[in-house]
């Protein structure tokens, strides 16, 4: 799974955890299993994933061309996704409470069920403007944690970008200087066959305009 599937997937649980510890089964409660535990241990096992994942990357990183902005960009995404697990694991702190406000304001409301005619209302009003409170202070909570979640998407999105965009710029420096290499081997030669071609030329007009030898003498003519 990749690093940004994986943290949409964080901020989905993170959000989705209160709702789930708040109506555990029949079943999970029998047998001691609940939800919470169950997501404690997603979260172990995510996190560990997540180191791993970090090495494999870590180890990657040095075959690139920018080992160290790589380096940097792995170790700050690492940051991100313990960040979100405890996150997750604060929305679990954050739904257990709440449900034992609500036990206890069950329990509250059960041994005040025949209250005074005059408290009832005044009770049971105040017990809703606090559960209405804890729910806000709830959903600030997710909104903050569906915020960093986006922010650290779109930070590993330009992070992407940018050792493209790198390794794009060492590839057509290293295309260039292949270019230019060839290009002053043609030059080279050129100049050779060239010089080669004078050469011959001077040596051609040398041997048309070169004297004629003098005759041998005669051997019958005395001096």
């Amino acid at each position: 799974m990749s690093l940004r599937l994986r943290l949409a997937a964080t901020l989905l649980a993170a959000c989705s955890a209160g709702g789930v510890l708040a109506q555990p089964t029949t079943a999970s409660a029998a047998s001691g299993v609940t939800p919470a535990s169950d997501e404690r241990e997603r979260i172990g096992a995510e996190r560990r994933a997540e180191e791993l994942r970090y090495s494999a990357r870590r180890a990657q990183c040095y075959q690139r061309f920018a080992v160290n902005d790589c380096l940097t960009g792995e170790g700050q995404l690492h940051r991100e996704a313990l960040d979100a697990f405890k996150r997750r694991e604060a929305a679990l702190n954050d739904a257990e409470r709440r449900q034992r406000g609500e036990d206890a304001l069950r329990r509250i409301e059960e041994k005040q069920a025949n209250p005074p005619a005059r408290d009832l209302p005044q009770e049971r009003e105040k017990n809703r403007q606090a559960q209405q409170d804890r729910e806000q202070r709830n959903a600030d909570h997710a909104a903050g944690r569906a915020a960093t979640a986006a922010q650290a998407s779109q930070r590993r999105q330009q992070f992407e970008d940018r050792q493209k965009a790198q390794a794009q710029k060492a590839a057509e420096r290293a295309q260039r200087r292949t270019q230019d290499a060839a290009e002053r081997e043609r030059y080279e030669r050129r100049q050779t066959d060239a010089e080669q071609r004078r050469a011959d030329a001077r040596r051609r007009d040398a041997e048309r305009t070169k004297p004629p030898a003098a005759p041998l003498p005669d051997p019958a003519v005395k001096p």
